[in-house]
């Protein structure tokens, strides 16, 4: 029983620290509400290191990712038909996050919604940052299920 409350305890915290770092990412990028990528880069940052470990097992790193995030985000410009040339990177956003409810973006949110069933149905130990990378694999739609294709990088890897 005791067990169960410290790793449930510890799980909180952890979560806590994946989404300040998912938010410092999307802030450095010119994003407000982080988005399913910004949480997979976080991912790769959490003290665990198994998100990282099995990313480089698979033979990528951050780096790696975020080239195919940027190249998946241009990509999608180019099929509206803006040209790369008028497209302005998001600077970075400083000072204070707004005090109230968390938010995240549209595919962030659909992230933790997966890692949240994810949990219930293991019912066991604590989070690992590697339960994001395995959330981010559930995705279907958006930039992270295109940039892990883009890496090789699948549910059967």
């Amino acid at each position: 029983m005791l067990k169960k409350l410290r790793d449930r305890f510890e799980s909180i915290r952890a979560i806590a620290d994946l989404s300040t770092r998912a938010e410092a990412i999307a802030r450095r990028w010119g994003v407000v509400e982080p988005a399913a990528e910004h949480f997979l880069l976080a991912a790769l940052e959490m003290p665990d290191g198994s998100a990282a470990e099995a990313f480089s097992a698979l033979g990528h790193d951050q780096s790696s990712l975020e080239d195919a995030i940027r190249e998946q985000h241009t990509a999608a410009v180019a099929i509206v038909g803006i040209p790369q040339e008028q497209v302005v990177e998001g600077e970075a956003i400083d000072g204070p996050t707004d005090a109230g409810l968390y938010r995240a973006a549209a595919t962030g949110k659909q992230l933790m919604q997966i890692l949240s069933r994810q949990a219930r149905e293991r019912n066991s130990g604590g989070f690992r940052s590697l339960q994001v990378l395995e959330a981010a694999l559930a995705l279907r739609h958006g930039v992270v299920p295109r940039a892990l294709k883009k890496l090789g990088v699948s549910p059967a890897c």
